[in-house]
């Protein structure tokens, strides 16, 4: 029974990860998932909590009042490498049956290419303005951005390329030729969300991984030729559709004042700051924050220890530079470490929901390049929940086995 209504609450968090909009039962219903299901923690668990306990040092380190670390806006911004595992450790210790994590992972892309194909229709229809505030929001004075049900076009676009990768996984490697085709549809308005949300990071690691899904397709003769077909036409469809738009948005990318100028700078600084302290970083948190002090020898140990403190979104825009400017060396290995570990685990499953999760695994490698997604946000809370549900499943037999059998 306690494992029943710990599984109800944990697929009640993942839903509300739909939209992130109402955090706080995110947080409230994996929370208890987790305590429901608490057991002696094994591998993956040890290795969470060792990130856990390397950053909780990070933080103390720079001799911070516990009270901002214990805050709500602490977690939603600057701490969200907390929370965002915790997804991870809940679903591996109730360690839900196959059928339950892929009718969970179904509705939750199935609601996503809803919001998709809806956002789909309205730019298709010139009518984004009508949708104001729902799938589109207005950035400044810019046009209306699609944002799916989220805040930030970034955390639509990599919601919703990770989902359009499950789903095209799941359409390979699935054995039922009805479940192939669901699946294979459901990755169509994905695609267009991704596109429309013009996250360009999304896109490209997107690409990327679902190269590697192509090669594992042959590898393992599951890349039939109506597959290659059927892929072939959802892409001229949807490049016909919103390829001038995605076009426009690359094209921005290089002009005098484009993202990338940004974005280079904040690398160098991330990786001048790691240079003051490279084993142990500047400390946790300390990357936005203002009037910065700090204590210690440079090039040795250098920690910010007095500063104004900014809950923001702000970042370097590449987990590992962020990753090394708080956390050092130690912060870097651990946490990098931690998914490497999970990908090497999981690269050589035949179970169609544990190789999602390693295809997901190697999408979040990819996108950190360019955003702080190992780090935490929704992104990163629905690959923990994919990984932590998946990480027990018993793998399926190897063709040659079940011949003999």
């Amino acid at each position: 029974m306690r494992c029943r209504v710990a599984l109800i609450l944990g697929a009640v968090g993942c839903l509300s990860l739909v939209t992130n909009r109402v955090p706080w039962l995110t947080v409230a219903c994996l929370s208890a998932a987790a305590t429901l299901g608490i057991r002696a923690p094994r591998r993956l668990e040890v290795w969470v909590f060792a990130v856990w306990a390397w950053w909780a040092i990070a933080y103390f380190l720079t001799g911070e009042s516990p009270g901002v670390l214990a805050s709500f806006d602490f977690h939603r911004r600057d701490g969200q490498i907390f929370f965002s595992l915790l997804p991870a450790v809940a679903f591996a210790w109730l360690a839900p049956p196959a059928d339950r994590v892929g009718m969970g992972m179904a509705a939750f892309c199935a609601l996503q290419a809803v919001v998709a194909l809806i956002g789909a229709v309205a730019d298709l229809a010139g009518i984004r303005a009508a949708l104001e505030g729902f799938v589109f929001l207005r950035d400044g004075e810019r046009d209306l951005n699609y944002c799916g049900l989220y805040l930030a076009h970034n955390a639509a676009g990599s919601v919703q390329a990770l989902c359009c990768l499950a789903a095209a996984t799941m359409a390979v490697f699935r054995q039922r030729t009805r479940e192939r085709w669901v699946w294979g549809l459901l990755t169509v308005p994905l695609l267009w969300g991704v596109l429309l949300s013009g996250s360009r990071g999304s896109l490209l690691a997107l690409a990327a991984a679902m190269g590697v899904l192509a090669v594992l397709a042959v590898r393992k003769r599951r890349l039939t030729r109506g597959a290659v077909v059927c892929s072939g036409l959802a892409v001229l469809l949807s490049a016909a559709a919103f390829g001038t738009s995605v076009r426009d948005r690359f094209a921005a990318f290089m002009h005098e004042e484009g993202t990338h100028t940004g974005r280079l700078e904040q690398w160098k600084r991330a990786l001048r700051e790691w240079s003051w302290s490279p084993v142990v970083g500047e400390g946790l948190g300390r990357y936005n924050d203002q009037d910065r002090q700090w204590s210690g020898v440079r090039h040795v140990y250098y920690v910010v220890t007095e500063a104004k403190v900014v809950n923001d979104a702000g970042h370097a825009h590449n987990s590992y530079v962020h990753f090394l400017a708080e956390g050092g060396l130690v912060g870097f290995g651990l946490t990098v470490g931690l998914w490497g570990w999970i990908g090497w685990n999981l690269r050589r499953s035949r179970e169609p929901l544990r190789i999602a999760a390693f295809l997901g695994v190697l999408f979040l490698f990819l996108i950190s390049f360019t955003e702080h997604y190992m780090g935490g946000g929704a992104m990163l809370l629905v690959l923990s929940s994919l990984v932590g549900a998946a990480w027990n499943l018993p793998d399926e037999p190897a063709p040659d086995r079940i011949a003999a059998a």
